[in-house]
């Protein structure tokens, strides 16, 4: 696999490692917009309805947390970790929250591609 574009599907589904400035990715970035339009779907409104990439990393960080140092040092340019590093730490959200209700285990199992530990590394999706 070699370098890919960074333009990869609409922003409000990218994975948040393309953001992050890595060049080698794989499906494991469609997994993660098949999350956010289940997501769409429950909610009837987008997950992540970013203005633009930093206010898109916002608001998945808003979400899912910001990633842990080890997390950053492995998927982060040097330029993104900066940027995340500066940042106040940011909890993940309770999804039983975010959606208003407690979802079905399926659904979890669906969503969990956005919603649990380790995501942002694509091999853990």
């Amino acid at each position: 696999n070699g370098a890919h574009t960074e333009y990869v599907s609409t922003r409000w589904w990218r994975a948040p490692e393309i953001y992050l400035n890595e060049k080698k990715y794989n499906e494991k970035v469609d997994v993660w917009s098949v999350g956010c339009i289940m997501a769409e779907l429950i909610l009837l409104k987008p997950l992540f309805p970013g203005k633009d990439t930093i206010d898109q990393l916002n608001k998945i960080f808003d979400i899912i947390g910001t990633p842990d140092p080890t997390t950053i040092q492995k998927i982060c340019t040097a330029e993104a970790s900066a940027y995340i590093s500066q940042m106040d730490p940011k909890p993940k959200r309770d999804f039983n929250e975010l959606f208003g209700f407690k979802y079905d285990p399926l659904t979890g199992t669906i969503i969990s591609g956005i919603s649990t530990e380790g995501k942002f590394i694509k091999k853990n999706r």
